[in-house]
Parts: C-alpha cells; sequence; structure tokens
C-alpha cells in the first residue's frame, strides 16, 4: 500500500464520515425511504446473517452480535449514496454501510458486510470496558503495525484510523472471512483477532 494510495482512500473517507455524522435516525429512514417505498416493502428484503457471513461465522458468534441488526443487500451503493445526498465521485469506493441508528447494514459484497458488522459489534454490543480495551489494542496495532517503517503512510493510517471501530472493523472481517492470514492480518490485527476470538466466540 503506497502513501498515494492510502492518502487517497483516507481523504475520501474523511469526507464521507462528515456526511454520517450528520445522519440522525429520521435521516436515515428517510435516505432508505428513498430508495424503498416504504419499510413495509423493505422488511421482507431483510437477510439473515447465515446466508450473508461466510459459512460457520453466525453460528461461532455470540447471539448478543446479531441481535437488532439487520442485512440488507443493495445491488448499487450508489442509490444508497445518492438517497443520503452525498455525490459518489467524492468518495472512495463503497461496497458497504451501516447505519447505527436503524441497525441496518447494507452492502453489496458479503465481505463488507462482514466489517460492517464489526462496526455495530464496536457501538452496540461492547461494554465499557471491553470498548477500552479494544481502543488500547487498536491504538497499539496503529502505532507498531507493519507500515510504521514509512512516516507518511503512518500519519495517514493514524488519521484514517483515528476512531478505533475502523480497526476493530478491519479486523472483525479478517476474523469473519478466516483461512490463511494474510500478511497484514498476522502482522498488525492478530491482537485484535486473538480479542474477538476469546470475548464474543460460544
Amino acid at each position: 500500500m503506497t502513501s498515494a494510495v492510502v492518502s487517497a482512500h483516507v481523504a475520501a473517507y474523511l469526507l464521507f464520515k462528515r456526511y454520517l455524522r450528520r445522519l440522525d435516525y429520521k435521516r436515515e429512514l428517510q435516505a432508505l425511504s428513498k430508495i424503498f417505498k416504504s419499510w413495509r416493502e423493505l422488511k421482507p428484503r431483510f437477510t439473515k446473517a447465515e446466508a450473508v457471513l461466510p459459512k460457520g461465522v453466525a453460528r461461532r458468534l455470540k447471539p448478543s452480535c446479531l441481535q437488532d441488526v439487520r442485512f440488507l443487500r443493495v445491488n448499487d451503493m450508489s442509490r444508497v449514496l445518492k438517497a443520503l445526498g452525498v455525490d459518489k465521485e467524492s468518495v472512495y469506493p463503497i461496497e458497504g454501510m451501516y447505519l447505527p441508528r436503524t441497525r441496518v447494514i447494507l452492502f453489496e459484497d458479503p465481505r463488507a458486510a462482514a466489517h460492517e458488522l464489526g462496526h455495530h459489534i464496536f457501538f452496540h454490543v461492547l461494554n465499557p470496558s471491553q470498548r477500552r480495551k479494544v481502543e488500547l489494542i487498536a491504538k497499539q496495532i496503529v502505532e507498531t503495525g507493519p507500515f510504521q517503517g514509512d512516516r507518511r503512510v503512518v500519519h495517514l493510517l493514524r488519521e484514517y484510523l483515528e476512531d478505533p471501530n475502523e480497526v476493530f472493523a478491519f479486523a472483525f472481517e479478517e476474523w469473519a472471512a478466516g483461512g490463511a492470514p494474510s500478511l497484514y492480518r498476522k502482522n498488525a490485527l492478530k491482537p485484535l483477532i486473538d480479542w474477538i476470538e476469546k470475548n464474543l466466540v460460544v
């Protein structure tokens, strides 16, 4: 990952984050209603976690991780961005989104759904003590991760990952994917993945 790539990703992320900060429950519902005619029409479209997450992941998670969260597959995230008033061209390509007030996960790619579920867990499942622990681990990951040799990249990553929930979501995504760990996962995210395995798995 080069500095230029990280820089573009960071700029897009921070811009998109400003849009999300303006949303409340009512505006989330309004955005959804622009895509779907009514909540009644929307409800049957929700997908069960077992059908979205990689095989076996939903069964392994503690029930609280999947409580009160809904998954909704969309064919074109640009419709969602437009409904939210976001210029698609101004943001990094988005394959998933978590609306924290309505607790709806919108996704094109199932891997993105796992990432967004990580956000839900961070905000709505972890207790204060667990969140503080995750924040500490996330801080250590950013400070000692595999990009520490490139000061420019480290600076950008710190800006991008200023919210520990983003680090947690990346780690949860990697945990859910399973299989052989990638270099990034092995070098940087393993402490947080181990924490997930210890605290969120039955």
